[in-house]
Order: structure tokens, then C-alpha cells, then sequence
């Protein structure tokens, strides 16, 4: 079975600095005349990295923050630090306007449950937010990438070492 990751994007992946919390390979396309915009979830790469466990149950839930808020989510991948996904989450009803203000956030969970279902305790692994006016989506083709995961609690914000105390700002 041929890997969904090229070798020339295996090179890339092992030249890019340490991603303690795993990176997430997806792609992203946006039909205009439909008005449906669609995040497929190809895989992840180095879950759990540097955890004692050797496998983990993952999958990715992915929102659409608009006006509204729209949820879809991946299956289960079990018993493996690097799924293949390779899922297609279709969101309908997306406006070129909803594109200028859309976010679109990617979260990654692994399941800890002896039986393992979309109901058992989950764990957030890491996430990956983007802003969807950064790219160039309205002209229907299709735009593959690798993000690190990123801490939740690092997401959108300064890392606690670089924040200035209130007091500081005059």
C-alpha cells in the first residue's frame, strides 16, 4: 500500500523543528458556486511525542466558527501514534463573505477508554487554528498543508514567559 505522505514531504517534515505535541496534514478546498467548503483530514504524524504509551486511539474534530458554528469529526484511528485519516468533512452553506471572518479550528483528541467509542473519556492532544482569510479559498482549488499541533492553552495567545504584567504597559 503506497503512504498518502511523499518522500519529498517526509524529508520536509523530519528538517522541521521538534513539534512536542505532533503535526496534522490536511487539505482544504472551497466550491463558490455551491457554497461548500471542505477540510479533508489526511493524517498525523509524532502523537504523544516523547510519551511513555507506544499507540494512541485518535481522531479530529474539526469547527467552523462563522456566524454560526458548525462540528464534524474524524473516526477513531486506533492503536497508532500516526493515523491516516483520510476523511473528507464537508460544511455547506459557506458564503465568500463567511470566508473573511471564518475560523477554522482542528483538534485532536486520543481516546482512553478500555472500550473505545466517541462517548469514552478523550484527551486533547493538540490543535490548530486558522484564520481562513489568510488564504486564497474562493477559487475552488485545493490547498494541501502540515501544521504543528499546538497547546491549547498556547493558541491564540503569548506563551506565559513573553507576557507583559499589566504594570508594565504605560
Amino acid at each position: 500500500m503506497k503512504s498518502p505522505v511523499g518522500d519529498r514531504e517526509q524529508q520536509i517534515l523530519a528538517e522541521t523543528p521538534f513539534a512536542p505535541f505532533g503535526e496534522l496534514k490536511f487539505s482544504l478546498t472551497y466550491s463558490p458556486k455551491e457554497g461548500h467548503l471542505s477540510v479533508r483530514i489526511i493524517k498525523a504524524d509524532n502523537l504523544m511525542k516523547g510519551s511513555e504509551l507506544r499507540e494512541c486511539n485518535s481522531f479530529v474534530k474539526v469547527i467552523l466558527v462563522t456566524n454560526q458554528v458548525a462540528k464534524q469529526h474524524t473516526h477513531i484511528v486506533k492503536a497508532t501514534k500516526t493515523p491516516v485519516f483520510d476523511k473528507r468533512l464537508l460544511f455547506r452553506g459557506v458564503t465568500v463573505p463567511d470566508l473573511s471572518i471564518a475560523n477554522l479550528k482542528m483538534k485532536v483528541y486520543t481516546k482512553t477508554s478500555s472500550t473505545i467509542s466517541l462517548n469514552s473519556k478523550r484527551t486533547l492532544l493538540g490543535e490548530v487554528t486558522l484564520p481562513l482569510a489568510d488564504f486564497s479559498l474562493s477559487f475552488g482549488n485545493e490547498i494541501k498543508m502540515w501544521r504543528k499541533l499546538q497547546d491549547r492553552s498556547m493558541v491564540g495567545s503569548l506563551p506565559a514567559f513573553i507576557r507583559i504584567p499589566a504594570f508594565y504597559l504605560w
